[in-house]
Protein backbone atom coordinates (compact mmCIF):
# COMPACT_ATOMS: atom_id res chain seq x y z
CA UNK A 1 0.00 0.00 0.00
CA UNK A 2 1.33 3.40 -1.02
CA UNK A 3 0.82 6.56 0.91
CA UNK A 4 0.45 10.29 0.23
CA UNK A 5 2.87 11.27 2.34
CA UNK A 6 5.25 8.87 1.10
CA UNK A 7 5.37 5.06 3.55
CA UNK A 8 5.31 1.98 1.63
CA UNK A 9 3.59 -0.67 3.86
CA UNK A 10 3.55 -4.00 3.37
CA UNK A 11 -0.13 -5.92 4.73
CA UNK A 12 -1.03 -8.96 5.06
CA UNK A 13 -3.55 -11.06 7.18
CA UNK A 14 -1.37 -10.84 10.39
CA UNK A 15 0.48 -7.62 10.08
CA UNK A 16 1.54 -4.21 8.58
CA UNK A 17 4.85 -3.12 8.21
CA UNK A 18 6.16 0.28 6.84
CA UNK A 19 9.13 -1.05 4.22
CA UNK A 20 10.96 1.68 5.07
CA UNK A 21 11.51 3.16 1.34
CA UNK A 22 12.91 6.18 0.52
CA UNK A 23 12.78 8.36 -2.65
CA UNK A 24 9.20 8.12 -2.53
CA UNK A 25 6.08 8.83 -2.89
CA UNK A 26 5.48 5.99 -5.29
CA UNK A 27 2.76 5.89 -8.30
CA UNK A 28 3.00 2.58 -9.54
CA UNK A 29 3.61 -1.22 -8.00
CA UNK A 30 2.92 -4.38 -9.41
CA UNK A 31 3.70 -7.88 -7.33
CA UNK A 32 5.35 -10.79 -8.62
CA UNK A 33 2.71 -14.06 -9.46
CA UNK A 34 4.58 -15.65 -7.33
CA UNK A 35 4.23 -13.10 -4.27
CA UNK A 36 7.50 -12.73 -3.40
CA UNK A 37 8.48 -9.90 -5.29
CA UNK A 38 7.33 -6.21 -5.17
CA UNK A 39 8.72 -3.52 -8.24
CA UNK A 40 7.94 -0.50 -7.31
CA UNK A 41 7.88 3.21 -9.30
CA UNK A 42 8.90 6.94 -7.51
CA UNK A 43 7.07 10.10 -8.57
CA UNK A 44 11.20 10.84 -9.06
CA UNK A 45 11.33 8.12 -11.46
CA UNK A 46 13.38 5.45 -9.23
CA UNK A 47 12.21 2.00 -9.90
CA UNK A 48 13.01 -0.16 -7.37
CA UNK A 49 12.86 -4.36 -7.16
CA UNK A 50 12.06 -5.28 -3.90
CA UNK A 51 12.07 -9.37 -2.34
CA UNK A 52 9.15 -9.34 -0.17
CA UNK A 53 9.91 -12.82 1.91
CA UNK A 54 10.13 -12.86 5.34
CA UNK A 55 13.29 -10.21 5.35
CA UNK A 56 12.32 -7.30 2.87
CA UNK A 57 15.83 -6.96 0.58
CA UNK A 58 16.02 -4.31 -2.15
CA UNK A 59 17.49 -6.24 -5.43
CA UNK A 60 17.67 -3.71 -7.86
CA UNK A 61 17.49 0.06 -8.30
CA UNK A 62 17.03 2.10 -11.46
CA UNK A 63 17.25 5.73 -12.42
CA UNK A 64 14.29 5.47 -15.54
CA UNK A 65 13.70 9.35 -15.24
CA UNK A 66 9.76 8.37 -15.86
CA UNK A 67 8.22 11.06 -14.05
CA UNK A 68 4.87 10.08 -15.60
CA UNK A 69 2.68 7.34 -14.22
CA UNK A 70 2.58 4.08 -16.48
CA UNK A 71 -0.62 3.55 -17.79
CA UNK A 72 0.51 -0.62 -16.93
CA UNK A 73 3.31 -1.66 -15.25
CA UNK A 74 3.12 -5.43 -15.13
CA UNK A 75 5.53 -9.29 -14.49
CA UNK A 76 6.14 -11.54 -17.04
CA UNK A 77 6.72 -14.63 -15.13
CA UNK A 78 9.23 -13.55 -12.00
CA UNK A 79 12.41 -12.37 -13.64
CA UNK A 80 10.98 -9.38 -16.23
CA UNK A 81 8.65 -6.86 -15.99
CA UNK A 82 7.54 -4.41 -18.41
CA UNK A 83 6.35 -0.79 -18.33
CA UNK A 84 3.65 1.12 -20.66
CA UNK A 85 4.13 4.77 -21.13
CA UNK A 86 1.86 7.16 -23.23
CA UNK A 87 3.77 10.51 -23.49
CA UNK A 88 2.73 13.32 -25.19
CA UNK A 89 4.83 14.80 -27.95
CA UNK A 90 5.41 19.07 -28.83
CA UNK A 91 3.52 18.47 -32.53
CA UNK A 92 0.68 17.19 -29.64
CA UNK A 93 0.74 13.64 -30.83
CA UNK A 94 1.16 10.48 -28.78
CA UNK A 95 4.63 8.13 -28.56
CA UNK A 96 3.80 4.94 -27.06
CA UNK A 97 6.86 3.60 -25.20
CA UNK A 98 7.43 -0.21 -23.68
CA UNK A 99 10.17 -0.58 -21.27
CA UNK A 100 10.75 -3.99 -20.95
CA UNK A 101 13.59 -4.88 -18.09
CA UNK A 102 15.08 -7.87 -16.06
CA UNK A 103 17.65 -8.52 -13.77
CA UNK A 104 20.75 -6.51 -13.90
CA UNK A 105 19.12 -3.12 -15.18
CA UNK A 106 18.65 -4.22 -18.85
CA UNK A 107 16.25 -2.62 -20.19
CA UNK A 108 14.88 -2.61 -23.44
CA UNK A 109 12.83 -0.03 -24.79
CA UNK A 110 10.21 0.06 -27.84
CA UNK A 111 8.82 2.86 -29.26
CA UNK A 112 5.99 2.84 -31.29
CA UNK A 113 3.12 5.49 -32.84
Amino acid sequence: VGTAEGPVLLADRHETRDLGLDEGPYMAFAVSNSGKFLACLSERGVFKVLSINDELRVLDVANIECRKRPKQMVWCGDDCIALYLAVPTPSNSMQHVLFVGGPQNDWIPYQYD
